[in-house]
Order: C-alpha cells, then sequence, then structure tokens
C-alpha cells in the first residue's frame, strides 16, 4: 500500500511537500552543479563508438526550445570535432540498438531493450512520477528543485538550464545601444505568459490598481495566446492585450519601462519553476521583477543584484517596485547586468556545452 502510494500523483506531492518543508527558500546550489555550469574543460573519450537517440514524441513548445533549437547544434559540434559517434533527434525510437536513448517527457516503451535509458523533464513530474524509477537518469531543465526532487526517485539526475534564442538577444543587443536619454521615457508595464498564468493575473488585479494609483503607469500591455482577456480583466481601459510571439514579445517589450511577473499560487506552479519568463524579458534588455516564490527567479535576481518580491503582498511588492521605477540608473544598471549574465549563462553555445559534458558522464556508465 505504501510502494503504491508513492509511485503514484499522490505521492508527488507528498515528496514537493516534504522538500519545500525542508527547503522553503530553495534547494542550496552544489558544488557538483558549480562543476556542471562553469567547467570549460570537454572529456569526450566516452563518446567513441557510441549511439545516441533523443526521442521527442511531441512537438510541444518546450520541445522545440529545449530540444530541437539544441541538439543539432549538438550534433554539428560532435561531428567537427571528429568523433565516431552517432547522434541522432527524432519523434520517433530509434531504428537500431544504441547506447544510451534520451526521452522528452514520456516513458520508454518495453520494445525498445538494451540501452540506458534517461528522461529529460521539464515540468508534469505529477504525470510522470509513477514511472521515474524505470529511467537510469534524468536531466532536469527548470530548476534545481524540480531536479531534487527528481533525485528522490533517481540517483543521477543532471541540470543543464533551458536557453534564450539568439533572436532575442540580438534584439536586446540592439535595444541596449540605444539612446535612451534622446527618446520619450515609456511608462508602461510588460506583463507575457501562457493562458493559465495568464488565467491566474485576475487574482492580482488588485495590485496593478493599487501600482497604477502610486506610479500613474500608462498601460499594463499583455502578450499572451491569441490576445484574448480573461473577463475580468477585459473591461477595463488601461490593459492592452496581443497575441504572442517573438516579434510581438521583442516590440511591445521597447514600449515598456518594466515588467513585472507574478507567479502562479499553487506550490508545483511556483517553486518548480524556471526563471524562464523574467530570463526572456533580459534577453530583450527590458528589466523584469520576479516572484520571491519561485527559488530560481530568487537566484537570478540575487545574482544580477535585483530584489524579487512577493506578489501576494501587494504594499510590500508596491512599494519595492515604486523604488525601482523612479530610479532611472537603476533600471539601466539592472537592464545591463541581467542581459550581460542571460547571454553569459543562457546561450546556445552555453547549452551545447552542457550537453556534452552531461553526455560524457552518462556514456560513461554504460
Amino acid at each position: 500500500m505504501i510502494n503504491l502510494l508513492s509511485n503514484s500523483k499522490l505521492g508527488a506531492y507528498f515528496a514537493l511537500w516534504e522538500l519545500y518543508l525542508r527547503n522553503p527558500q530553495g534547494v542550496p546550489f552544489d558544488d557538483n552543479l558549480e562543476s556542471q555550469f562553469h567547467s570549460q574543460d570537454l572529456d569526450v573519450g566516452a563518446f567513441h563508438g557510441k549511439r545516441i537517440h533523443f526521442w521527442v514524441p511531441h512537438p510541444t513548445a518546450g520541445a522545440k526550445f529545449i530540444l530541437w533549437d539544441v541538439i543539432p547544434s549538438l550534433i554539428e559540434l560532435v561531428k567537427s570535432r571528429g568523433l565516431d559517434t552517432e547522434i541522432s533527434i527524432s519523434s520517433s525510437l530509434p531504428a537500431n540498438d544504441c547506447d544510451l536513448i534520451l526521452s522528452f517527457k514520456e516513458p520508454i516503451p518495453d520494445t525498445v531493450n538494451g540501452c540506458s535509458r534517461t528522461l529529460i523533464i521539464c515540468d508534469e513530474v505529477d504525470r510522470l512520477w509513477p514511472f521515474l524509477s524505470e529511467f537510469d537518469s534524468a536531466v532536469c531543465t527548470s530548476s534545481l528543485e524540480l531536479t531534487a526532487l527528481i533525485q528522490t526517485k533517481i540517483r543521477s539526475v543532471f541540470f543543464i538550464p533551458e536557453i534564450e534564442s539568439e533572436q532575442l538577444l540580438a534584439f536586446g543587443r540592439e535595444t541596449l545601444e540605444i539612446d535612451y536619454d534622446s527618446c520619450p521615457s515609456s511608462n508602461s508595464i510588460l506583463w507575457h505568459g501562457g493562458k493559465y498564468t495568464l488565467n491566474e493575473l485576475t487574482y492580482f488585479r488588485d495590485f496593478f490598481e493599487l501600482l497604477r494609483e502610486q506610479i500613474g503607469f500608462e498601460r499594463l500591455e499583455i502578450v499572451c495566446g491569441d490576445g484574448s482577456l480573461p473577463q475580468a480583466l477585459s473591461n477595463l481601459d488601461w490593459i492592452r492585450a496581443h497575441s504572442w510571439s517573438r516579434d510581438a514579445l521583442s516590440d511591445i517589450s521597447r514600449k515598456c519601462r518594466l515588467c513585472l511577473l507574478p507567479a502562479r499560487r499553487s506550490l508545483k506552479n511556483s517553486y518548480l519553476k524556471p526563471a524562464s519568463r523574467v530570463r526572456c524579458s533580459f534577453a530583450l534588455a527590458l528589466p523584469a521583477v520576479g516572484d520571491i516564490r519561485v527559488p530560481e527567479v530568487r537566484r537570478f535576481s540575487d545574482a544580477i543584484g535585483l530584489s524579487a518580491v512577493n506578489f501576494g503582498k501587494k504594499h510590500q511588492a508596491v512599494s519595492l517596485i515604486k523604488r525601482l521605477w523612479d530610479d532611472p540608473n537603476a533600471l539601466q544598471r539592472v537592464r545591463n547586468q541581467g542581459f550581460s549574465y542571460v547571454q553569459q549563462n543562457h546561450s546556445l553555445e552555453m547549452a551545447v556545452l552542457r550537453w556534452i559534458r552531461v553526455l560524457s558522464m552518462l556514456l560513461a556508465k554504460v
């Protein structure tokens, strides 16, 4: 009975709460992860004669920017090194035997035999929880907290953070070259995210109304989905919605002074989440204030000298944001530091190097 519970979705939630109660501010960043992040040494000896397959069964947005935007560059790097290694990626299972199969967010069928199995995961840990014991290892791309949670079921777990696209970074570089002293000062706020996060934005309507009273921002520009708003937000003339695209997000970011990104309310949708929306904003060279309830946001903010806030404590949050809003020098400083941090730590090149290191460690065990 206990085993059945621990291997169920309910078991995932119990394990999550246990992790949170032990580490409410987030799990520590240990020395092994530090070496994964910053080491420039590449040991490619384990690659020789090996066959590796990335199985990406569903064409999701996450699959695109986590794997399809990264692994082809990894394959090119391996080829350029002259390694006798075969690396493939497709939505199909491998046609031939391989040494290592890496599956994006799906259990691997029993028909695949004789190879080491690695799960690549960014979310949906509750759905995948009953299948974790079937994997030899895992690669997490969202947060140290999700990494630590998975380590309660799989001993060998690695963390490779997500990238920001070169398209956004190029736009950010152009933005940093603009002389804002010669341009009219922007007086709007950006919010961007997915449809589920947008639905929960309605709970922060009072916060934005109080903030507008205090700082007098012109509009809340929302970039999400097809550009439609929940009913609770659709009748406010100071909110304007836009359908999501990278071009729309980029263009609107230059019309805004600040990006504000409250987290969703549940533990699963805050504590385990990445700092991706905050990073994306800084990639565009737009300062962003994220939610302190997301440990990855806290880490990112600490790294660039910016305070994350608890949007649930609206008066405190408004006070902190007003202080930043009214200080153009502070805005410029965090814009520069945030962009530099994203460019250095979340580029395609850095992701490829991290994959090389992780694959080397996985293949050494095969």
